[in-house]
């Protein structure tokens, strides 16, 4: 009796320790999943990057819009984007890597930037490392090196391609003549240079004392105009040595313009002809036209162009700066308004040169050369 019913009891036995063991691996299976994913779950399973961030979301901003998602490839392995901690600054312009630092992004076409080297270099006191800058009719960049008195000339792509050793002590300006020759100012010495690159110096000049300092200049035959002290302009004749107050600086065939800042939103132009020696008033125009300055004003194809700046101060703090060309008919009317670069350093020189203008703008980093098309 007892022999038979040891053999069940001991398949029973087993099944019951058997069935203990699989409860007992289930039960250590479900605890230990409940801590950490296990290295071999599916992709689903694991927590998911999010796909925009702070810094994605302002970059899309700055740029055009991408292709579907479709089109796009995703890389096989992404970082997780980390959120900057600091809050993220509207910014007017793109920036552009470019060598040895950054450039504004043109509104126009940015058409080099050229970084401090060649023995020009930036002075954080003064902020400014050259003090001109020309372009010639092919497009070409003098720049004007006073303290290595030199002329530097650059192709349209910024290339270097030739350097003058030019006469003076201190040279300060200059200007290409109706002639092609080079027109170079020196206050130090008081003298006007004249000077062609393939036969050096050709003639000089004896400026009076009394026209200093002179901020800006033109040379039309034998009459040397000059503006003196930012708004007062004279004409010097070599010839007789008579110096002349003229109403403004000259613009074409015996054509003057005066621009008047009247109020904060209401600029004046005043047109003068020369008859003889008399100045003749031959039109007044007035213009809704925002600006703290006219820095400059031309003739361009038988049409008036202004360069205007409007600065906002808070106290002695700059708040905002804006700088734009106005092109005008003859009959004073309003053809094109161009914004040019608000760049946070000083614009150095605006030229109307090939039916465009070139904005040449000096930063701690180096020039940057842009161009805006008036057609």
């Amino acid at each position: 009796m007892a022999r038979s019913l040891l053999l069940p009891m001991t398949v029973f036995f087993l099944l019951l320790g058997f069935t203990f063991f699989i409860f007992l691996s289930l039960f250590e299976s479900s605890s230990s999943s409940k801590k950490a994913p296990s290295p071999f779950s599916s992709p689903s399973s694991l927590p998911q990057r999010s796909e925009s961030s702070p810094l994605s979301d302002f970059s899309l901003s700055l740029s055009p819009s991408p292709p579907p998602s479709s089109s796009l490839k995703t890389p096989s392995k992404q970082k997780p984007s980390i959120p900057s901690s600091r809050p993220q600054s509207p910014k007017r312009h793109k920036t552009s890597e470019v060598e040895e630092g950054k450039a504004w992004a043109s509104r126009g076409t940015l058409l080099f930037h050229l970084p401090w080297k060649f023995g020009l270099f930036w002075n954080g006191e003064t902020e400014e490392a050259i003090r001109d800058a020309q372009v010639d009719e092919q497009g070409n960049l003098w720049v004007l090196d006073p303290h290595g008195k030199r002329l530097l000339l650059f192709n349209e792509k910024g290339q270097l391609r030739q350097q003058f050793q030019i006469p003076g002590t201190e040279p300060e300006l200059f200007r290409f003549t109706q002639k092609g020759e080079i027109a170079i100012l020196d206050s130090t010495e008081g003298k006007l240079f004249f000077y062609s690159p393939k036969e050096g110096l050709l003639k000089e000049e004896k400026i009076p004392r009394d026209l200093s300092p002179i901020t800006d200049f033109w040379v039309k035959g034998e009459t040397f105009y000059l503006e003196r002290a930012k708004g007062r302009y004279f004409a010097y004749s070599f010839q007789t040595g008579k110096i002349t107050p003229i109403p403004g600086p000259p613009v074409g065939e015996n054509l003057f313009l005066n621009p008047i800042i009247l109020s904060e939103n209401t600029v004046e132009l005043q047109v003068y002809r020369q008859k003889g020696e008399e100045y003749e008033k031959v039109q007044t125009f007035r213009l809704p036209l925002v600006a703290s300055t006219v820095e400059k004003v031309s003739q361009v194809n038988g049409n008036y162009l202004l360069l205007t700046r409007h600065e906002v101060y808070e106290g002695d703090t700059p708040l905002s700066l804006s700088l734009q060309a106005l092109l005008l008919s003859p009959q004073g009317k309003i053809l094109k308004v161009i914004p040019l670069d608000d760049a946070p350093q000083q614009g150095l020189v605006w030229l109307e040169v090939r039916n465009g203008i070139y904005q040449i703008q000096s930063t701690p980093k180096g020039l940057q050369v842009s161009y805006f098309p008036l057609r």
